[in-house]
């Protein structure tokens, strides 16, 4: 016995593009992977998904727009020449965000690879502090401005007392 069905009864394009998907992803984890499943799994299957969908792509943007690298190199360096950006450029991630900013990333690992230098850097820079005369400054000021508002409330007691 035969039975025939007629799928597009049943599902729609959406539908049918779906399965496709999952089945193709299903067929790349047992292929590829040899039984390991789950979240590295799974991750490496988008991973190469994204790798094709780019490999198709690339060469239909290149085709309709043809300068599209260049233009998007010129955006690039417009935005981050705006002094405005730096919020967004330097921002650290958040509850929606995944991953640090690039810029952050990279100014992170600079530290990183750096923290020696950069504690010795901090050291030199305590060693060679002159405290006494930063505490002598304060003072002044502090002294300075005390002065000013004991002349400013001697002034107002005078015109009180003249009145």
């Amino acid at each position: 016995m035969k039975a025939e069905i007629e799928i597009n009864d049943y599902l729609s394009e959406k539908e049918k593009k779906d399965i496709a998907i999952e089945v193709f992803k299903d067929g790349i984890e047992q292929t590829l992977f040899k039984g390991y499943t789950g979240v590295v799994a799974s991750a490496e299957c988008e991973r190469i998904i994204g790798n094709i969908t780019y490999d198709t792509i690339y060469p239909m943007i290149d085709k309709y727009i043809p300068n599209f690298e260049e233009m998007i190199k010129n955006k690039v360096l417009d935005f981050i020449s705006r002094d405005d950006i730096w919020h967004s450029v330097l921002r650290r991630k958040d509850v929606w965000e995944q991953t640090e900013s690039p810029a952050v990333s990279i100014i992170d690992k600079c530290v990183k690879d750096n923290k020696t230098l950069i504690e010795s850097k901090v050291l030199e820079a305590i060693n060679n502090l002159s405290i006494d005369k930063q505490i002598s400054e304060m003072v002044r000021e502090t002294f300075d401005e005390l002065s000013d508002r004991f002349s400013e409330l001697s002034t107002l007691i005078k015109i009180k007392e003249e009145e």
